[in-house]
């Protein structure tokens, strides 16, 4: 076996991917596999064809060994298994009952079909990035089959994969093939999100013009797709892009909707546009008893109507004529026999607060529930802040229960409106007003969050002498949380506040000495962009002498507790649509596929956790400094360290090489994450503990980064292999 690298060594290789192979073969000089023995073969054949001047037989062969390479090792199929007598048991250093794996929570297979659908379909999108739109067929042919989706629902999956590879024109081709209320779906809506926005500006206009005027309900969708369309492009700072597309929507208004009417107005006012927005309204009252009728004269509907038209009278300096509709509305809701809705009240008292008639608002949030009343409170005072009106701001604040600022709830939201009101005033200059908020909230937390913003603008406004204050509070509210270390709890909130160079200047003082505090400082400066502080941090550590030190035995992750958990992914299209499409009737003249059967992985039986040694710790600390170097980017480092722990420690070094992984990608180093993950796979099958999905979503982000390379052929080899993955 070393005889034929040895050989493989002196060739003159013209092909840059057989010579990319044979380097890895080469450096690392073990070929642990029977797979590996015959992609080493493949080459030595290749090389003789290669002598021959027969390139095409010896292109044929290379493409098949980088294949191998690609696939067959990242595979969780392997082609041949290795015996176990041939290794050692995988042991672990842990006391007994610890372990690094977390259980996986059992799920329905109604649920589970679906998130196998959502998986191809993920492959099937890269596929299409790697211009291989044949494999994007096959796949959807075969989630259509498994998942029995009817045609049209086909056609929307067809649309959001091209969508979701910014194929615009090819997803407006698909559009006159599916039903207008698809197009308004939560799954097409979702994915549109991921475009960009001068993208998705000129995906809904050629929507809107190829859409044919077949309803009103579309013609009404149509007018809130402008509306959307123009609210985020004044979040843009877009000023002329958003008033042309309210220009669009605007001479749609014959059949539209009082509510669209008057968000258009709403639209037009924070434009700057206030003549025009009154000039809406004053259209509103003569339609609002024709709404009604064609409602079947829902009370509910009218009394909302008027509500809603008063507070934008109100915000548009109208006071005596929204106090007219409010008043109205008032007086039928409070005689309605229908249940009253806690949102029209609280839009009432904002309505009333609008028009300076504060001891109105405050009677009528009485109304309301106490959560829904302080969620009032909170709404108001930060409608009179955007107003100008501080004063009020504070009066409404203080009136809201100090309990129900202690913790937030799906029943108690005003913690989520106060720090919005902190923000305000911070971004305003008006650092006083912020403080003022910000010590009406009980919560620690929360508290400290808000005040890492006014760090933020407070820096940027350059009030160091303020900014030291404020931190100083914030490090004595942490040290009564008994959380950890206040100093990493404030920088925490100080790094999702955007205070970076705030963060620098607090980890700088920071005089803690123990080993784990070495490894938190290092990763918070890390997640600041400052890499080389984080190295310097990460190599003042010596392994030897902490493990010396250390009498405990180790825990899973003791040294790796404050990585940041990657936020939850928000509700994708393709998730939206597998739990809401649309099944055809079982096709029972199709047959089933025939699954492909293969060898289960011989298992390896675990030996018993050895004792806590130094030994142990060491390794632990090893791991540790790996994870830590990988997050700085270093991963020549990391890749040293990792080599010093045996390979008998199966589980947790693979651990460790899962995040080189992640941290690879991150930085963009696909070679490096490749080798990563394929030595994570090997040590996983040497231990029978399998992860698919992690290899599969790492294959996923490796094979989209190549297909931005213009690497398709590398892409498609990736994907062909997750796609074994998927059960």
């Amino acid at each position: 076996m070393i005889r034929v690298v040895n050989v493989l060594s002196g060739c003159r290789v013209r092909d840059y991917r057989g010579y990319a192979i044979w380097k890895i073969f080469y450096q690392q000089s073990k070929l642990t596999t029977l797979g590996e023995i015959v992609t080493v073969q493949l080459f030595t054949i290749a090389k003789l064809y290669t002598q021959l001047e027969n390139s095409a037989t010896s292109q044929i062969i290379l493409n098949t060994m980088f294949q191998r390479f690609m696939i067959g090792l990242l595979s969780f199929i392997p082609l041949f298994a290795v015996p176990a007598v041939a290794q050692t048991a995988c042991q672990s250093f842990y006391p007994p009952g610890l372990s690094d794996r977390l259980s996986s929570l059992p799920i329905s297979p109604e649920f589970e079909q679906q998130i196998r659908a959502m998986w191809q379909a993920e492959i099937a999108i890269e596929f299409l990035r790697a211009n291989r739109p044949d494999r994007l067929e096959q796949i959807n042919e075969t989630i259509r089959f498994q998942m029995k989706l009817s045609p049209e629902s086909v056609t929307v999956l067809r649309l959001l994969q091209n969508l979701a590879v910014e194929k615009t024109n090819d997803a407006i081709a698909l559009v006159p093939s599916i039903q207008s209320s698809w197009l308004n779906s939560p799954a097409v809506a979702l994915q549109l999100l991921e475009l960009p926005l001068n993208d998705r500006t000129q995906w809904v206009l050629k929507v809107i013009e190829t859409m044919p005027e077949s309803s009103t309900y579309l013609e009404l969708e149509k007018t809130d797709w402008l509306l959307n369309l123009a609210a985020q492009h004044q979040e843009a700072d877009n000023p002329k892009q958003a008033l042309a597309l309210l220009e669009k929507a605007r001479s749609r208004t014959g059949k539209t909707r009082i509510v669209t009417l008057i968000r258009l107005a709403e639209a037009y006012r924070k434009s700057g546009k206030p003549d025009i927005a009154r000039s809406i309204l004053d259209t509103v009252p003569a339609r609002i008893e024709t709404e009604v009728r064609s409602l079947d004269g829902s009370n509910s509907v009218k009394i909302f109507n008027l509500v809603n038209l008063g507070h934008q009278l109100a915000l548009l300096g109208r006071s005596q004529k929204a106090l007219s509709y409010l008043t109205q509305a008032e007086i039928l809701l409070r005689k309605s026999p229908d249940p009253i809705y806690q949102s029209h009240i609280q839009l009432l008292a904002l309505g009333y607060a609008a028009a300076n008639r504060s001891t109105k608002a405050f009677e009528v949030i009485k109304l309301l529930q106490p959560n829904q009343a302080d969620l009032a409170y909170a709404l108001v005072a930060k409608q009179a802040a955007e107003l100008g009106n501080d004063r009020f701001t504070i009066q409404a604040i203080q009136r809201i229960r100090p309990e129900s600022t202690k913790a937030w709830s799906f029943d108690r939201q005003s913690l989520t409106v106060l720090p919005e009101i902190v923000e305000f005033y911070a971004k305003a200059g008006k650092f006083d007003l912020a403080q003022q908020v910000t010590a009406s909230i009980q919560s620690p937390l929360f508290r400290i969050k808000s005040l890492a913003t006014i760090v933020n603008y407070a820096d940027r406004a350059n009030q160091a002498s303020l900014s030291n204050r404020i931190v100083a509070q914030m490090l004595q509210i942490a040290s009564k949380l008994r959380s950890g270390t206040p100093e990493f709890e404030v920088a925490n909130h100080l790094v999702k506040a955007g205070a970076v160079n705030r963060v620098q200047q607090l980890l700088n003082q920071v005089s803690l000495k123990d080993l784990k505090s070495q490894f938190v400082i290092a990763y918070l400066y890390a997640r600041v962009g400052d890499f080389q502080t984080a190295n310097q941090r990460l190599a003042a550590i010596n392994v030897d002498r902490a493990a010396a030190d250390l009498v405990a035995s180790p825990t899973p992750n003791q040294y790796e507790s404050h990585f940041e958990l990657a936020p939850l992914s928000p509700s994708s299209g393709l998730g939206s649509f597998f739990s809401s499409a649309r099944f055809a009737p079982s096709p029972s003249a199709i047959p089933a596929p025939q699954q492909k059967q293969f060898d289960k992985p011989v298992p390896i039986p675990s030996a018993k956790p050895s004792p806590a040694t130094v030994t142990a710790n060491r390794f632990e600390i090893l791991g540790a400094l790996a994870k830590h170097y990988a997050i700085a980017q270093n991963f020549q480092k990391a890749n040293a360290l990792i080599e010093q722990i045996p390979n008998q420690y199966c589980t947790f070094k693979s651990d460790v090489l899962a995040q080189v992984t992640k941290s690879a990608i991150a930085a963009n180093q696909l070679e490096i994450a490749l080798d990563a993950l394929q030595k994570s796979d090997r040590l996983n099958q040497r231990a029978s503990q399998l992860d698919p999905n992690f290899i599969r979503m790492q294959l996923i982000a490796i094979a989209k980064r190549y297909s931005q390379r213009n690497q398709f052929k590398e892409a498609a080899l990736l994907l062909e292999s997750a796609l074994t993955l998927i059960p």
